[in-house]
């Protein structure tokens, strides 16, 4: 900066303001009447954003990524620039931000933070006029205009012409702020204010700029410079008349710029949004109109799963207050929970849990899986590994413990045993399992716990029986359905559904041995009973809600939610374990824009997983926010969490879920 430094003090220094020529076009000839193109040049709809922007000169957040740019062009003509030149704008309830990009091939830059602090000894030297009498080129900050390369911005609040700001900023983050009474009147100087307030300055006004390249280095191509800008709507307030952070719609004046020079302190050139028809920035009724926009995403709806141990009072209002709507919880809590307006469902699952009950004497008909897959689960469940072929012919020799197992099969398989199961890299707990590690037809991952077969006669009565327990409660609104899935996530193979499955072939005139017919079966099993029960449940109940989680997931078909008549069909989206989050943002777009696939009324509801203990990768605050955007990317209203019990105890984790789900404030109407 030593070289700049002399040199700006021995400039005679010309304040040169954006007007040039004498001006003849009157206020209704909008120059953006004759550009190229006009849609893009006149109207912004700058969005607001719920995501953290760090303003520090890089673009590289994900919503200025997905934030359209303003094309410029050259202010007077509209012809193109040179070198790429666009800017982009975003709003919170804090800021307004702007951020630019300027492709700039050999980066200047002579007006530093360092000049920009001059004694007063030195300001007669690089500002217009003598030190002792002061005029608004007093300022040192106004030399930018005189010497460098910068991007301007001016903001008018309320678009009523009047009480405009004006702010501009060099590579070097030296930037030059003021606001004007008001401007230039059917292109005439009128009776107007011409000075700018150049001895206000802009409150907690944040910016940064990144340099790719080399500041005052012409031996090297350099590739541009970007700008981030954040104007606290404080400080726009007392310029304003309306609402300060605006509301979605409200319209207010903007023109963006920037300024090259070949040379230090040549002749400007003008690139600009919007295009002007004129060589004058401070004609605010040519403005482009920025319209703000609140599209920022909630969900309507937050179903909740895994109660905390102990639910009083306070428990339940901190649920409501993060957004909570349904519960699947404890009967004995629909008062507590009715207080605030939280809809209660009781669960309803395959569980072997009360069989004897409804049918004594008579063992559960449990779902039967493969061999191999026997042996996955005694092993992972610490139980013996002993089992042999059922196929064994009578009168052969028994075979050897783990008779369908290579050594290299049982040593793996016995290092996950020694291992905590839970923690094994590619064990999902019935969240579609990732890979198949011992070859062709060696699933490795099993649910360790039974459940019935959903086709052995008995099963559909326990459950119709279950229904009705749940609908007896008082104040309950429906049937939470769960667990319905097969243990091995695609077939039963007892001989209920062998004998089944035969009959389903031999009457569709399918060959049992071809790929995906037992699939088809198992599927149809599947939501044949699904449906049943919903069909069951609107029986006893008309306005009874059904909702459900499908899990665990049916490997062949993971998103067939669709397929079910459920009130609210919720299928997972983002498990305990970490998935990328495309695959979140595709699964959730499945989910939402397929809801009504076959079936009118449906609403597909997005599971995310938390859990936090031991068992389970612990998800951070940043990364719950990210699959929650990931989720609301892809178009869901409605979200369910499993494992709020651990998310309460995170009050971090509890924060980022407020942000996205609406507090309850009105009671909530039935959805059928």
């Amino acid at each position: 900066m030593q070289f700049g430094k002399r040199f700006i003090t021995c400039l005679a220094f010309t304040m040169m303001p954006c007007f040039s020529g004498t001006l003849t076009v009157n206020a209704e000839s909008v120059g953006a009447r004759n550009s190229k193109e006009p849609s893009a040049q006149t109207i912004y709809e700058c969005q607001k954003t719920d995501e953290k922007i760090t303003v520090d000169g890089v673009l590289d957040e994900g919503v200025w990524r997905r934030t359209p740019a303003m094309p410029f062009v050259g202010i007077a003509d509209g012809s193109k620039p040179p070198f790429l030149t666009e800017a982009k704008m975003l709003w919170d309830d804090k800021y307004l931000y702007v951020g630019y990009y300027f492709e700039e091939p050999d980066i200047r830059a002579y007006w530093g933070m360092e000049e920009a602090n001059l004694t007063d000894d030195l300001l007669p030297a690089s500002c217009r006029g003598p030190a002792e009498k002061k005029t608004v080129w007093n300022y040192s900050e106004c030399t930018i205009m005189s010497i460098d390369r910068f991007a301007k911005l001016f903001l008018d609040p309320d678009g009523d012409g009047v009480n405009y700001l004006e702010f501009q900023c060099n590579p070097l983050n030296n930037y030059f702020d003021s606001w004007y009474k008001q401007g230039f009147t059917d292109g005439k100087w009128g009776n107007r204010e011409r000075y700018p307030s150049v001895e206000w300055k802009c409150p907690g006004l944040l910016s940064a700029t990144h340099v790719d390249g080399s500041v005052n280095s012409p031996q090297d191509v350099d590739r541009g410079w970007s700008l981030e800008i954040a104007i606290p709507w404080t400080s726009i307030a007392p310029f304003t008349k309306g609402a300060c952070p605006p509301v979605s719609d409200d319209i207010w004046g903007v023109h963006l710029g920037r300024v090259f020079r070949d040379r230090i302190g040549g002749p400007n050139e003008y690139w600009v949004w919007p295009f002007l028809g004129v060589t004058n920035c401070h004609l605010p009724d040519r403005y482009g109109k920025l319209v703000f926009k609140d599209e920022t995403r909630h969900f309507e709806r937050l179903f909740a799963a895994g109660m905390p141990r102990v639910v009083n009072g306070l428990t339940i209002q901190r649920m409501a207050q993060m957004g909570v709507t349904d519960v699947w919880a404890s009967p004995d809590d629909v008062k507590q929970y009715a207080a605030v307006g939280i809809n209660v469902y009781p669960t309803v699952t395959l569980s072997p849990e009360g069989w004897e009950k409804v049918h004594p004497g008579v063992p559960p008909p449990l779902q039967k899986m493969t061999d191999a897959e026997i042996a996955v689960k005694a092993i992972l469940s610490g139980t013996s590994t002993t089992h042999r072929s059922s196929a064994r012919k009578e009168g052969e020799a028994d075979e050897p413990q783990d008779w369908d197992v290579s050594d290299k099969q049982k040593n793996a398989l016995a290092t996950m045993g020694r291992a905590n199961a839970m923690v094994q890299t590619h064990y999902q707990w019935g969240g579609e399992p990732e890979l198949k590690h011992f070859g062709k037809g060696m699933n490795t991952e099993v649910l360790l716990y039974d459940i019935l077969c959903p086709n052995t006669p008995g099963v559909k009565e326990l459950m119709e029986s279950r229904i009705k327990e749940a609908l007896a409660i008082p104040g309950v609104k429906g049937v939470a359905f769960d667990g319905i899935g097969y243990q091995n996530y695609h077939a039963c193979f007892c001989p209920v559904c062998e004998k089944m499955f035969n009959e389903f072939c031999e009457r569709e005139k399918k060959d049992p041995k071809k790929a995906g017919v037992r699939d088809e079966f198992s599927l149809k099993c599947l939501v044949d009973l699904n449906n049943k029960m919903v069909d069951y449940v609107h029986a006893l109940k008309a306005d009874a809600i059904t909702v459900n989680h499908i899990w665990p997931v049916f490997m062949p078909e993971p998103l067939y939610g669709n397929r079910l008549k459920m009130d609210f069909c919720g299928q997972t989206a983002a498990w305990y374990f970490y998935w990328d989050p495309w695959r979140i943002e595709k699964y959730s777009r499945t989910i939402s824009c397929e809801q009504e696939k076959y079936w009118k009324g449906v609403k597909g509801v997005t599971l995310i997983g938390y859990y936090d203990n031991p068992a389970f990768p612990v998800k951070t605050p940043a990364k719950v926010e990210s699959e929650l955007r990931a989720i609301l990317r892809g178009g869901s209203k409605y979200l369910m969490v499993c494992g709020l019990d651990d998310l309460l105890r995170n009050e971090d984790v509890c924060e980022v879920f407020k942000k996205f789900c609406s507090p309850q404030k009105t009671a909530l109407k039935t959805a059928r």
